[in-house]
């Protein structure tokens, strides 16, 4: 599978020494302890693909699609190679040659254009019990939309609910009336140009016909993916909205949690944009929070494996059974987090263990009183 590849990014490949520091806190590694499935082992099979010593086999195409594109590996290398874009350049490359991505993965692909999300159930929020009892707080001439996200809408609506009135407390916003079409941020990590360029299109003509400018994301995945790819609306995460407000004594508090308390950093607001201080200020101000560290935090965040679970579950389990677990080791009681897809992993996972996975918004709403107890998901 020989390939021109454009001079930009054989520098790139060229200036890796191989030097092995980015397999200290490489995910996958850390638990396969196998070359091939770290960054070191991948742009070394990027390069014999490229220059055609090697053929894509099935082995190979698992290693380079069990990278989650965490981006931790771009913060650990010292010579600041950008491995994630080499990774992703070479996704590219095997879907333009019909070789990638793994069939598991083009399934859920299929899935989310033919339907508008990876569920299979595209919500219409203006006959569904999440619209009838949030519409009233929505403003249908507001240039700003609150962007719930399929997995949240989906998945979670109870705290769907929640995050909407929260919001309304603090700003003016629209919703679709229609469920969120994905953001196609999962296709766009898969290296599926044509596929998320039309998604991406889609969408940005529905934003421009209902008038919007600006989005408030509820999911990581979303927010990194407007922010970074799509042009014509500024990009915000709830986050930054409840921690201004927290800033500016906004922020009615009802009820009180006297617990211990640990966060995890999503890797879509961490090491993709750098939004760390906006969590910990909201925890750090609520009485009777003891808020503690991860030993792995802010950007040494271990991915929760979201974005690889299918079909690598296993890896998924490990990647979050660890954060689980650390978590209880430094005396957590509750594992925050703020994004829906390390909130259903760790949720998944977590039957059995003494500790409790709840999203950021659940917190909050017990706060102000909406909610009268935590978690609003109890696990089995």
């Amino acid at each position: 599978m020989e390939v021109e590849i454009p001079k930009d990014m054989e520098d790139q490949i060229l200036k890796c020494s191989h030097c092995g520091f980015c397999r200290v806190l490489c995910p996958t590694f850390e638990f396969t302890k196998n070359e091939s499935y770290n960054t070191r082992g991948r742009v070394m099979i990027a390069k014999a693909l490229f220059s055609g010593e090697i053929e894509p086999t099935n082995s190979i195409l698992q290693r380079i699609y069990s990278c989650s594109l965490c981006k931790i590996c771009d913060l650990t290398c010292p010579a600041k190679v950008d491995l994630n874009k080499i990774l992703k350049y070479f996704r590219v490359v095997l879907s333009e040659k019909g070789l990638g991505p793994l069939e598991e993965q083009k399934q859920l692909t299929n899935t989310i254009l033919e339907n508008g999300n990876a569920y299979a159930k595209p919500i219409e929020y203006s006959s569904s019990p999440i619209f009838h009892e949030i519409s009233d707080l929505t403003k249908e001439d507001s240039d700003t939309l609150f962007y719930m996200g399929c997995m949240q809408s989906n998945y979670y609506p109870e705290i769907a609910k929640l995050e909407v009135k929260l919001l309304s407390k603090f700003e003016d916003f629209n919703m679709l009336k229609k469920s969120d079409h994905c953001c196609a941020g999962y296709v766009n990590l898969l290296g599926m140009p044509k596929e998320f360029e039309d998604m991406k299109s889609e969408n940005e003509k529905l934003f421009e016909s209902v008038g919007i400018k600006r989005i408030i994301t509820a999911c990581p995945t979303c927010y990194s993916t407007f922010k970074d790819n799509y042009s014509g609306f500024e990009t915000i995460h709830s986050l930054e909205i409840f921690k201004d407000a927290i800033d500016n004594k906004r922020f009615e508090i009802n009820n009180r949690l006297n617990a211990t308390v640990t966060y995890h950093d999503p890797c879509h607001i961490g090491r993709y944009a750098n939004i760390y201080d906006a969590p910990r200020i909201i925890l750090e101000n609520l009485p009777g929070i003891r808020f503690i560290e991860l030993d792995r935090s802010k950007e040494r965040s271990r991915c929760c494996g979201g974005v690889i679970r299918l079909p690598f579950f296993e890896f998924r389990d490990k990647m979050s059974e660890a954060t689980l677990q650390e978590a209880i080791d430094i005396g957590a009681e509750y594992l925050v987090t703020a994004c829906p897809q390390c909130f259903y992993n760790f949720s998944t996972i977590a039957v059995g263990y003494d500790i409790k996975v709840i999203d950021i918004n659940e917190l909050l709403g017990y706060y102000t009183g909406i909610v009268e107890s935590i978690p609003l998901y109890a696990l089995d």
